[in-house]
């Protein structure tokens, strides 16, 4: 595999697809193989750069999946998309090294791993082998409980220290493709979640793309006092306001209204 290229002059887009019942974001589920395949090609055709496929959910308060129960879901789809969608760069949103190895295999470009490679010692191995695209995101505890460790002293320093340790990590195991990721919700208080927001560009100097999943998530929603469902307004409006921090993609549900606020957004910046 060559790898993903691109030079970033241009924020992108990665549309996300759910493949568990249980993720937070209903309009994002994909049950069966029809659902699925129209959902990646509306997403293309609406303009997605990447699309992140994710087997299981890491809400707050998910169990830890087990990699047999996502490889069952996964080899009922990934076929096909190959098939019928070979010029796509996909990510596989995983920490289990056998399902990255099964996806990358198969041409997946791009490891979203959300435990930093804690849960599984042999992800990194697997994606040196492949020479994928690694993105590396914050995250304290698990999904199952991650919430319960909202507390610091300074947490845009404490996920900058996260950042160059795990970067150390990845040059030592030969992962030069790297996408940075805060972790927005994951393990973050609402005034966190807003303070990272507001930093964004202190986490530029590491020189690698910034990645920001934000759409729909619970700091918009207790926000707004919205659900997931009516969270698309306030979703938008923090995307503004990433790019405007820096962030070169988005993780999106919606990929048309993200396009539109990058395409706003690029005027305005380029005047």
């Amino acid at each position: 595999m060559d790898g993903f290229k691109t030079n970033f002059d241009y924020p992108l887009i990665m549309g996300v697809i759910n493949l568990d019942e249980q993720s937070f974001y209903e309009n994002s589920r994909a049950q069966d193989l029809d659902g699925f395949m129209n959902r990646v090609e509306a997403q293309i055709k609406e303009g997605a750069d990447i699309i992140d496929i994710g087997p299981t959910s890491s809400r707050p308060g998910a169990s830890l999946s087990k990699a047999s129960e996502e490889l069952v879901k996964l080899k009922k789809y990934v076929p096909h998309l190959m098939r019928h969608f070979p010029g796509t760069c996909f990510s596989i949103d995983t920490y289990h090294s056998e399902v990255a190895d099964y996806c990358l295999s198969e041409g997946f470009q791009i490891l979203n791993d959300i435990s930093a490679s804690s849960l599984d010692d042999k992800l990194l191995k697997v994606c040196k082998s492949h020479e994928a695209v690694y993105i590396l995101m914050h995250m304290r505890g698990n999904p199952k409980n991650m919430q319960e460790f909202t507390y610091y002293n300074d947490i845009v320093k404490e996920i900058g220290d996260f950042f160059e340790l795990g970067l150390e990590k990845l040059k030592y195991f030969g992962i030069s493709q790297v996408f940075l990721d805060p972790g927005f919700g994951f393990g973050k208080s609402l005034n966190d979640n807003f303070k990272l927001l507001k930093n964004l560009t202190k986490f530029k100097h590491y020189n690698c793309p910034l990645l920001v999943g934000l759409s729909r998530k619970t700091m918009i929603q207790k926000t707004l006092d919205v659900s997931a469902e009516e969270a698309l307004n306030g979703t938008t409006a923090a995307h503004v306001l990433a790019l405007e921090q820096g962030a070169n993609i988005l993780r999106v549900h919606d990929v048309r209204e993200a396009k539109e606020a990058v395409k706003i957004w690029s005027v305005y910046a380029a005047v």
